[in-house]
């Protein structure tokens, strides 16, 4: 697979009914009646029984760490090994089999979660026949492109077009989304990572055509986009931060805390230290510029350097707020994940994802979703 800059990444029943006994016996329990009064969403739950949400956490959680990890050993691990020490060739070789393998799984298990999604969503009458008319033909098409570029690199035009109708999907989502109340904060989140989607790859189209035109306003402008992006990075976090941890700042303090110190000392160890190149040091003084996507925004190093590790941390850290909302808190640490890495396919289906999962977060985590229905009278 190809990102814009040029780098591989890595690769988802009609009889009547019986005549009734003279004395009927009494119902051990009262079953649910669905009446003229009852929401058209619980007669909906009753007719499709959706999986519980120990299970919707379980099985949301564990696709967001498999697209985490193959974004980690693809993109960040295995390049960092190459030439950090010598009789460690086969190892890598393995390593880098492993990676291209979890990536081929990540993609073909996002594309079926994407497609039972999608289908999940057109049958959902709650959301507008509009989201719907346009998460069908930019789910179908990511996926498309998605499945092609795990066989063979992409055009670079292909690419673009890849990362556009990822952004255009999340701004889509984002609407409905915005919309509930309960899940304003998440519609937030993904819109801006639609929005940061399509300035940074704006921003790196332009820098690749600055580097070969020899056009140096032009690579300033790339620049501003991408300083741009990374003041909406910053925002993203916040907001994420706040309704992940619920406004209780001792969980905040919790579980953000390492994140925050982690990240700020990857980020001075591969700006201020030099370790020796066959340590420990030395390997994360290499993975973090490989981490790095230029062009880089206007702002000093050591901010740019923290916050893109701070949002990369994030997306685990995000696994542990919130746990009664799986659906939201998925599509949140997804769009944290891909925000400004579209044109990596990996990473435009994980912004597909976040997208889907958010507008379904919008209609079925209601706050009075989990009420019960009316009781039929004990006869």
């Amino acid at each position: 697979m190809t990102s814009i800059d040029g780098e591989r990444a890595p690769t988802s029943e009609a009889a009547g009914a019986p005549e009734a006994p003279a004395n009927p016996p009494e119902p051990a329990e009262a079953e649910p009646r669905l009446d003229a009064a009852a929401p058209s969403r619980a007669a909906s739950s009753v007719r499709s029984p959706r999986l519980s949400a120990r299970a919707q956490r379980s099985l949301l959680g564990a696709l967001v760490l498999l697209f985490f990890f193959a974004f980690l050993s693809g993109r960040v691990a295995v390049p960092a090994l190459l030439g950090w020490r010598s009789g460690l060739e086969a190892w890598i070789s393995r390593s880098d089999d492993a990676a291209a393998l979890l990536g081929q799984l990540t993609v073909v298990a996002g594309c079926l979660v994407a497609i039972q999604l999608l289908i999940a969503i057109l049958v959902e009458s709650d959301l507008s026949v509009g989201y719907r008319l346009i998460a069908a033909p930019t789910t179908a098409g990511i996926v498309t492109l998605v499945m092609a570029a795990s066989t063979r690199e992409l055009p670079l035009l292909l690419v673009i077009g890849l990362a556009t109708l990822a952004s255009f999907a999340a701004l889509a989502a984002s609407v409905p989304t915005v919309i509930e109340k309960h899940t304003r904060a998440t519609g937030m989140v993904i819109g801006i990572a639609g929005l940061n989607s399509l300035l940074s790859v704006s921003a790196r189209s332009l820098a690749v055509w600055a580097s070969h035109e020899a056009l140096t306003r032009l690579f300033r402008v790339a620049q501003v986009l991408a300083t741009v992006a990374w003041v909406l990075d910053l925002v993203t976090l916040g907001i994420a931060i706040v309704w992940l941890t619920e406004r209780r700042w001792k969980r905040a303090l919790l579980v953000w805390g390492p994140v925050v110190a982690l990240a700020i000392g990857l980020a001075i160890v591969s700006l201020y230290m030099t370790p020796r190149p066959d340590s420990v040091l030395g390997l994360l003084d290499k993975a973090v510029p490989v981490f790095l996507r230029h062009p880089w925004p206007v702002v000093p190093t050591l901010l740019h350097f923290a916050l893109c590790l701070l949002l990369f941390f994030a997306v685990p850290a995000a696994l542990f707020g919130r746990r009664q909302h799986p659906y939201a808190q998925s599509a949140v640490a997804l769009a944290l994940l891909a925000r400004s890495g579209t044109d990596i396919p990996v990473l435009g289906l994980a912004l597909l994802l976040a997208s889907l999962l958010a507008a379904l977060a919008a209609v079925r985590e209601r706050p009075d979703a989990a009420a019960p229905l009316p009781q039929r009278p004990s006869q």
